[in-house]
C-alpha cells in the first residue's frame, strides 16, 4: 500500500514540477521582452516579473522538485530491483538533467538583468520546450518500462523534436513578418 501512496504524490509532484517550469520559462520569456520596452514600462513590468519568477521557484519548482526526488526514492527504496532494469538509470539519468535544468532556469532568473545581452527571445523560447522533450522520455521510460524500444525512443524523440524546432522557427518567421507590417 504504501508503494502506492508514494506513487500517488510522486505523480502530483512531477505535475507541478513541470507546472512551475513551463510557467517561469514563460515568465522569463516575458522578462526578457519587458527589458526591450521604454524606461517607464521597464519599470513597472520588471519587478513585477522578478516577483513572479522568485514565488515561482520558491513556492511551485523548488518544493515540487524536492517533494518528486523524495517520493521517487522512496519507490525506490522498496523496490531496489528497479535499479538492475535498464529502464531506472535511463530515467533517473534523465531527471539528473531535468534537475540541472532547472537549476539553470533559476541562475538565468538571478543574472538576467545584470547580463541582458546574453539572452533574447528565441533563446527562451528554446529553453521553454527543453522540459516537454525531457517529459516525453521520462514518461516513455516509465510507462513502458523493460518493454520499450530505445531506437524506436530516440527515433521518436528525434522526430518530436524536429517538429518543435520547426514550430519555434515558423513562430520566429510569422512574427518577424508581423513586425514588419
Amino acid at each position: 500500500m504504501t508503494i502506492y501512496f508514494l506513487k500517488t504524490l510522486h505523480i502530483i509532484g512531477f505535475v507541478a514540477w513541470f507546472g512551475g517550469l513551463f510557467y517561469f520559462v514563460r515568465i522569463l520569456v516575458y522578462h526578457q521582452e519587458a527589458m526591450q520596452k521604454d524606461a517607464a514600462t521597464q519599470a513597472i513590468l520588471i519587478p513585477q516579473y522578478q516577483l513572479m519568477e522568485g514565488r515561482v521557484k520558491k513556492i511551485i519548482m523548488n518544493p515540487a522538485m524536492m517533494f518528486t526526488w523524495f517520493c521517487g526514492l522512496g519507490m525506490l527504496a522498496l523496490n531496489p530491483g528497479y535499479l538492475q532494469q535498464t529502464w531506472m538509470p535511463v530515467k533517473l539519468f534523465f531527471l539528473v538533467l531535468l534537475t540541472g535544468y532547472h537549476v539553470y532556469c533559476s541562475k538565468i532568473s538571478a543574472t538576467m538583468d545584470a547580463h541582458p545581452e546574453q539572452y533574447n527571445d528565441l533563446t527562451f523560447r528554446i529553453l521553454n520546450e527543453i522540459p516537454t522533450i525531457l517529459l516525453a522520455i521520462i514518461v516513455s521510460l516509465a510507462v513502458f518500462r523493460t518493454a520499450i524500444n530505445y531506437y524506436y525512443l530516440t527515433g521518436g524523440i528525434a522526430v518530436f523534436i524536429g517538429l518543435i524546432v520547426w514550430g519555434i522557427l515558423a513562430y520566429k518567421k510569422r512574427r518577424a513578418k508581423e513586425e514588419t507590417q
